[in-house]
């Protein structure tokens, strides 16, 4: 994942004017989300309510939010992000449109069932990538685990791994390193190798002048 300087890009400004898509839809997920926060505080005070505890639950809707598709919103995220899948940095566009994704959730937290998402932060530009289908959903990938490097927990299909980024946001969980450590140590040995090259080429080379 590459890091983007977003101060080379003006925020859209569907995302930032006081009366754009993104303003009037925050607004309505204020009030939408405080009726919930309401409607749950009242069933815990309801003596009916404690009664049939344990009972089928009712289903939840959630909220439907469009501003962070907007056409300006993508065509800034393409150019910030040179038309690359943000995860991945595959080149998308000769395939499938662009995906905005959310970086922390806006419906719901996958590891957290009671979390609602972050649903203040769905029309936040800081909190918009552009992704590939296959990096916003989830799939299977083929991996193939390097030397020391523990099996993944997802679902399996051989090498392939149930992956992507879907809703899921670990945080405070532990972060799978031995990749990137055994990387870091190939790149080590990479350059090692490169300096002694070029120190045989340069000690050749000064001695024909």
């Amino acid at each position: 994942m590459r890091k983007a300087d977003r101060s080379m890009i003006p925020e859209p400004a569907s995302l930032v004017d006081a009366n754009g898509a993104g303003a009037r839809e925050r607004v309505r997920a204020v009030e939408y989300y405080a009726a919930i926060e309401r409607e749950k505080a009242a069933r815990q005070g309801d003596p009916a309510n404690k009664a049939k505890k344990g009972g089928k639950k009712e289903p939840v809707t959630s909220f439907n939010f469009n501003a962070y598709k907007g056409e300006d919103v993508k065509a800034a995220l393409e150019k910030l992000f040179h038309e690359k899948c943000a995860y991945c940095e595959s080149k998308y566009k000769a395939v499938m449109p662009v995906h905005v994704e959310h970086y922390r959730p806006k419906s719901r937290v996958f590891e957290d069932a009671s979390h609602a998402g972050y649903w203040w932060l769905a029309s936040e530009w800081t909190n918009l990538l552009p992704s590939c289908a296959h990096c916003n959903g989830n799939n299977y990938h083929e991996i193939h685990l390097v030397p020391d490097e523990e099996p993944y927990s997802q679902a399996s299909k051989g090498n392939a791994y149930l992956l992507g980024k879907l809703d899921y946001f670990p945080v405070g969980l532990r972060v799978r390193t031995t990749r990137i450590i055994h990387s870091m140590r190939k790149c080590r040995r990479s350059w090692i190798l490169l300096a002694r090259t070029l120190q045989i080429i340069l000690s050749g080379f000064l001695e024909t002048i």
